[in-house]
Parts: C-alpha cells; structure tokens; sequence
C-alpha cells in the first residue's frame, strides 16, 4: 500500500517568507504522516518536512505560527480519517496513527474557515528556507503568488488624490450636499479572479452530470477592489450589440438519416450498447466502441424505416447519395446534387436557414483630450495615465523589475459607469459590464507639434482607451432580479465588499 491522496481544506500559514501552504502525506501501510510545504504546481517533491507523525519539526515550528498550527492538525486528523476509510480501513489492513484518533475528536467543521479566513492575504512570496541566509530555497519551494506590486502602486495612487482621481481638478462629480452633480464617468480597478474555476476541474462534490445537464456557473471576475478614476463624459458615447447568426443547410437525406438515428438513440445506447458506445460517439472510444457506434447507426437506420425510403419519392435523392458516397470511397468527388442535376434537372432542397450560432462580444472606444491647468492638475493628468497603463499590464510573480517569472498572471480589470445627479446611473445610456483594456494609446502631441511647459509637461494629451467586456450579453441581464453574488456594489471604496459585476437594470433604462 502505497501513499494515499489526502483531500483537505487548504492548509495556508503566513510564514516569515510569506504565504506558504502544505500538503498531506499518508502512508496507509504503516501509519505514517507528513505535512510538507507544496512547492511549484502543489509538488512536495524534496520540499521542507513541517510536521512528522504527531510532532512538528524545528522547521515546522519556526515557519507555521502556533495558533496556525493548532488549527491546521483537526483539519489534518479528520482528513487522515476520511481516506483511511477510503483505503478500506482495518479490514484492507490500513493502518490509522494514534495520535490521530484523539486528535480528530476535536475537529471542528469552522476550523478550515477560521483558517482560510486568518491567511487570507497573500504576500508575493511563498518560498521558505532556514534561517540560514545561505541555504536559498529549491526550485519546488520557489515563489508562485503574483506580485502585489500594481496593486500597491495604485492605492498609493488613490492614498494621494485623496481617495480617487478627478479630472479636471476642480470638477464638480461629487455635489453631496446640493445633490447635483456633471455627467461623468466612473472607472473603477479590481485585480482578476477567474470567473469559472471548475471550468477544467471538477469542484469537491460537484458532478459530471451537473455540468451536462445545467452548464457551468459563472462567478464573479473582481477580486479586489484598487481604486476609481471620474473623468468627463467623453465626445462619442455609443455601444453596438451583435449577435453571430448563419446559413445552415440540410438536405431531406441528411433530415431523415439524423431523426431516424436521433429516435433510437436513447433507447438503442442505453438497453443494447451500454455505455462503450457512449464514450466512442463521444470521442472517447477506441476501435472497438466506433464499431459498435456504426453498428448502432445502422440498427437506428434501419429501424427508423430508413430502407422503405427507396420506394418513395425521395427514391432518387437516396440513389444520388448513395452513388456520391461509393464514388468518394475510389477517390472520385461527385456530388449528389450534380448527379441529380445532370440526370434529372433537379437538386435536393437543401432547406436553407439562418441559424443563431453565439453571442460576441462587445468592445468599447474612449478618448479624452486632458489640459492641466496647473501642476496639481499635470500630477493628476500623469497618475490618470499610470493608473490605466500599469492596471492593464500582464504580472509577473516576481516582485523586482527584471526577475524571472514561470508564470504570468492576467492583468486587472475594470467597470465604466455613467454618473449624473446624485451619482445616479444615466438612464439614457447603456450600461457596460466588466471590461478589460485591451489597449491604451496616449498621444502626447495631440496639436501636431510638441508644445510644454516650462517643467517638461505636455501642455495637453489625448488618452484613448479600447475596452472589452468579459462575458456577453444575454436577455436576463436587463432585469433586477441578480444573484447576490453577482450584483455589483455601486458604492464602493476600499475596504468594502466587491461585488458580482452585473447591474440592476429597471424597465425605463436602455440597459446594455
């Protein structure tokens, strides 16, 4: 009996080399259990021990804090517990520690969110070594988390322009106490989270049958919120919602050859073919399971009266087919509709429609032309600029400039609201969900000819910025009614909850 795969929640300790996490290992032959630092792609591959059959190790206790330690052992002891059973317990002859069983007794179910919840911040760092300056961490211990870097340059950002930038300077987008305020627009920054995680795998306790029968459910994309930037209504404001449609053919041949198949094949699959035949039309299948699927074509045909359609009207439809098919298999291409047309002066309706085949994707163009009138003013002009620039830029794992990065994380994201009275959406306007920025094109000369002030400041720049939305647009989006965890906050700063990204929509808006 070799070691056993240990299901647990995530076991997460801030380290004083950062955010570090471990991963399980039990030997059901004898008992034995370590908790190693997962190193790169969850490897605990020559990783440091931390924890050694009841007894955490000098390393253990100097990177795993002690009340982290007392909460990471229940959730270890029931997980050991959960897969000796698994491993078929005392009867398969799979050994359980002792120290386990008196541990387990006091394993609360809070535990694992009382963890996550303590060790919830991720520094950019999860190596750990000794304290041995010397002794640098391995590959498998090497640094996985994003850098925390943009991130931090915008709250600075936001720290000095005293919450959020505004431009122009003395702007009036925020008229608390007359209630009025100019039209504008709202951007707000998040860092990305992917939206469909269980996308390529499988959720704990989530089914295959799920996903076929109901889809795949879409979370939200923000993650956490960073900072916002108010600026003027731009010059063009405009939206364009497209759909993909187009032509489909099939011909009365094709027609009865998919119902006759599609009328049988419940039935044929699940009482005579099992599911070998299920996996081969699926793919899945090798020679064996594509012979029993052609012979369940076959069987369906046959059944669906396939053979009588010889003596019908579509007798020379069939013929035709049947003839291009048995030319094809020798190598000569001539189709059905040719031999028909030159035989008969006919051709099969080929019944022709158009059909929706996806939804697209919109994307969006601003522009603004930004004159500081002031230093203060060319300072928030420059942070404008930055905040879009270094909010749109791939990150690296590394946290200087130069390092290398194995991975490369996906860049932040943003929402775009328009704002009238009271901070009001516009009604008369579309609505946008979560973009990114997929371009941001800054031109510096905007007069044609290079024109500053007496410090270098261009006296005006034009930004222009080209936005996508994550995900389309669909017929429930232009609702009220929105899944909690999917309804955007409209009024948030940092330190507050981020929402879901979808927006109330009432019936006098124009919505998306």
């Amino acid at each position: 009996m070799s070691l056993q795969k240990v299901n647990h929640q995530r076991l997460l300790a801030n380290s004083p080399n950062g955010m570090i996490e471990g991963g399980v290992e039990y030997d059901a032959s004898n008992g034995n259990v370590k908790i190693k630092v997962r190193g790169l792609l969850g490897s605990t591959a020559f990783t440091p021990t931390l924890f050694e059959n009841g007894q955490w190790t000098a390393e253990g206790k100097r990177v795993v804090p002690a009340a982290t330690r007392e909460l990471w052992i229940p959730i270890v002891s029931k997980a050991i517990i959960d897969t000796h059973e698994a491993a078929g317990g005392n009867g398969n002859k799979a050994v359980i520690p002792g120290w386990v069983k008196t541990e387990a007794e006091n394993f609360n179910t809070d535990d694992a969110a009382k963890l996550n919840e303590k060790n919830q911040h991720y520094p950019d760092k999860v190596s750990v070594n000794s304290g041995d300056p010397t002794n640098k961490p391995s590959f498998a211990t090497q640094g996985t988390k994003l850098s925390p870097h943009t991130g931090n340059i915008i709250k600075e950002l936001m720290k000095s322009a005293g919450g959020y930038l505004n431009y122009p300077n003395d702007a009036i987008y925020s008229g608390d106490d007359t209630g009025y305020n100019q039209d504008h627009v709202r951007i707000t920054q998040y860092t990305y989270k992917p939206p469909r995680p269980t996308l390529v795998k499988q959720g704990k306790g989530e089914k295959m049958s799920t996903k076929l029968s109901k889809g795949i459910q879409r979370g939200s994309a923000l993650k956490d919120y960073l900072g916002m930037v108010k600026l003027p209504m731009p010059s063009d404001v405009s939206d364009s919602n497209n759909v993909s449609w187009g032509e489909d053919t099939m011909n009365n041949i094709s027609a009865a050859i998919t119902g006759a198949v599609g009328q049988n094949l419940a039935a044929n699959v699940g009482a005579k073919y099992g599911g070998g035949a299920v996996g081969s039309l699926l793919g899945f299948g090798g020679a064996g399971d594509a012979a029993v699927s052609i012979g369940l074509g076959a069987k369906a045909l046959q059944e669906g009266g396939f053979v009588d359609a010889f003596q019908g009207a579509g007798g020379d439809t069939l013929s035709a087919t049947l003839q291009s098919r048995i030319l094809a298999g020798q190598g000569i291409e001539v189709s059905a509709e040719s031999i028909l047309a030159r035989q008969l002066g006919r051709i099969p309706n080929a019944n022709l429609e158009l059909l929706f085949n996806s939804p697209t994707l919109r994307e969006f163009n601003f522009s603004w032309k930004m004159t500081p009138r002031s230093k203060s003013e060319a300072k928030t002009v420059r942070n404008i600029i930055r905040f879009f620039k270094q909010g749109m830029a791939a990150r690296k794992m590394a946290s200087k400039a130069g390092k290398s990065s194995l991975f490369l994380g996906t860049p932040n994201v943003f929402h775009i609201q328009y704002k009238t009275n009271e901070s009001f959406d516009i009604e008369g306007v579309n609505k946008i969900k979560t973009v990114a920025v997929t371009g941001c094109a800054i031109n510096y000369t905007p007069d044609g000819v290079w024109s500053a002030y007496e410090d270098g400041q261009p006296t005006s720049t034009v930004m222009s910025l080209r936005m996508q939305e994550l995900e389309p647009v669909y017929d429930t989006d232009y609702s009220t009614d929105i899944m909690k965890e999917r309804l955007f906050n409209d009024d948030i700063d940092e330190g507050g909850n981020v929402g879901g990204g979808l927006y109330q929509v009432g019936i006098n808006e124009v919505g998306y």
